[in-house]
């Protein structure tokens, strides 16, 4: 046996409305998602930074470059654009997720010279059925591993869960697209087509994808994500 990490179907992410519009990318560069898995979530323990919005153990994942950290040109921009002295953070459940909204107001506060202010769940919620969340982090749990079960829920417009009230006609087709795909190849191509809309207009940027320390056994493949088959430690002392 070996340890190893199993990647989880858990995303978070954060997200921006509207009233934002020309400070997403800028607030998205003064994020260092190393930090906050470091440092809110010990380290490679329990998440990894996210590459994507599908999580590595989800087929449809891509590599993507998303914005770099660069906490400077951050506060440069946001000061360009005449971007107000306070930034309203709300963050929707869980410790760990309190957790790494302390560290994202601590980064994002020296990053950008603003002051964050953290709202709680109860305030999440609240502003959420007002569709008035400015700046919030978000986290979906698939439970199925396909990308279907997460990018319907959190970027179709009319779902309950798309806290971003996004709606783009060409993600909405591409959606379509991957739902009526009669073969997988052309499922996965729409559906990397739905995200990739959706990213490039930095509305939605990953932060981290959830992990899970196992103990594997070589050799053995899971299907869908490619990776070992884990075994967790209570079944084999």
């Amino acid at each position: 046996m070996i340890v190893g990490d199993l990647p989880q179907f858990t995303a978070v992410s954060i997200g921006w409305h509207d009233d934002v519009n020309d400070a997403r990318e800028e607030i998205a560069q003064a994020i260092d998602r190393s930090r906050v898995t470091d440092l809110a979530l010990f380290g490679s323990m329990l998440a990894a930074p996210a590459t994507d919005l599908l999580s590595p153990g989800l087929p449809g994942h891509l590599n993507r470059q998303l914005p770099a950290y660069d906490p400077a040109a951050a506060r440069n921009a946001l000061d360009q654009a005449g971007f107000g002295p306070r930034i309203d953070l709300y963050f929707s459940t869980s410790t760990t997720v309190g957790r790494v909204a302390t560290d994202l107001q601590d980064q994002l506060s020296a990053a950008t010279g603003r002051t964050v202010v953290l709202h709680p769940t109860g305030d999440f919620f609240n502003q959420a059925a007002l569709d008035k969340l400015p700046l919030f982090i978000d986290t979906w749990s698939a439970d199925l591993p396909y990308p279907s079960d997460f990018l319907e829920n959190v970027l179709r417009a009319s779902s309950q869960f798309n806290n971003l009230r996004l709606f783009d006609n060409g993600l909405e087709q591409a959606l379509d697209q991957g739902r009526a795909a009669l073969t997988w190849d052309d499922a996965m191509k729409a559906y990397q087509q739905a995200e990739g809309l959706a990213l490039a207009q930095n509305r939605l940027i990953p932060l981290y994808t959830g992990v899970e320390p196992y103990l594997v056994r070589p050799g053995l493949h899971v299907p869908f994500s490619g990776g070992t088959i884990a075994y967790r430690w209570e079944t084999v002392r």
